[in-house]
């Protein structure tokens, strides 16, 4: 079904989906259940290794947004025993949400994330500009002792321009950071969370949830994805270092 094609409101379907590469399924191939998931407007096809994390899903009183679990770099399904807790530096575990662009609120829906980071930078004080890093402008709370903010959060902001197109915001206090990218495509707001580690790497990684996310369009096309994805994450543990 195309993306976007109408269903009775709130309907989840399971699909059972087997995850082989080539040839004829057999009594040991394991198998994955896709869970059709209407959002908004828009039809998901979302495998199970993507709902695995406890806690998280496309949820079940709402039709407007949902959540999902990759892993690094972005668009591999959790493991069966999971990355570990949260907490914990490097966590591999990147948690996003997503939103239909039609049910953002006004300002914010005609405004792209420009209005939120506004109010955040308000809210966090941080107008001090760092410099450029990792293609982005970075912006921080200055040293103040008169500030009234009690946490430290920093904001690398990306441009097209003279346009805002995205931003990302880390806090600092933490034991291990985390940073949130705020970014849209052409269906939905989305905030990928993931471990300060990796914020070199945020394009990769907003590509990879991107790609994803577009695999879900579809029966098929998800049932491709993962078993690509399937078969990277074999190679790479095959290829990793004793």
């Amino acid at each position: 079904m195309a993306f976007g094609a109408a269903l009775i409101a709130g309907a989840v379907v399971a699909v059972t989906v087997t995850t082989r590469a080539t040839g004829a399924a057999t009594a040991n191939t394991p198998t994955v259940t896709v869970l059709h998931r209407e959002i908004g407007k828009h039809d998901l096809y979302i495998p199970q290794p993507y709902l695995r994390d406890a806690g998280f899903g496309v949820s079940g009183a709402s039709i407007i947004d949902g959540f999902i679990t990759t892993f690094y770099p972005g668009a591999a399904p959790m493991p069966a025993g999971g990355p570990g807790p949260y907490g914990k530096p490097s966590s591999k575990r990147i948690r996003v949400s997503f939103k239909d662009l039609d049910q953002i609120p006004e300002p914010y829906r005609d405004t792209g994330p420009a209005k939120f980071l506004e109010d955040r930078l308000r809210n966090s004080q941080a107008y001090h500009v760092v410099g450029e890093q990792y293609g982005l402008t970075h912006q921080d709370q200055p040293d103040n002792p008169k500030k009234v903010h009690t946490t430290h959060n920093e904001f690398w902001i990306e441009r097209n321009g003279s346009s805002l197109t995205s931003f990302i915001e880390c806090d600092g206090d933490a034991p291990y950071p985390h940073c949130y990218d705020y970014f849209r495509d052409g269906y939905f707001s989305y905030k990928a969370f993931f471990d300060k580690t990796y914020l070199p790497e945020w394009s990769d990684i907003r590509k990879n949830v991107l790609a994803l996310m577009a695999s879900f369009r579809s029966e098929n096309t998800a049932r491709a994805f993962l078993i690509d994805q399937i078969s990277k994450a074999k190679t790479n543990k095959g290829n990793a270092k004793p």
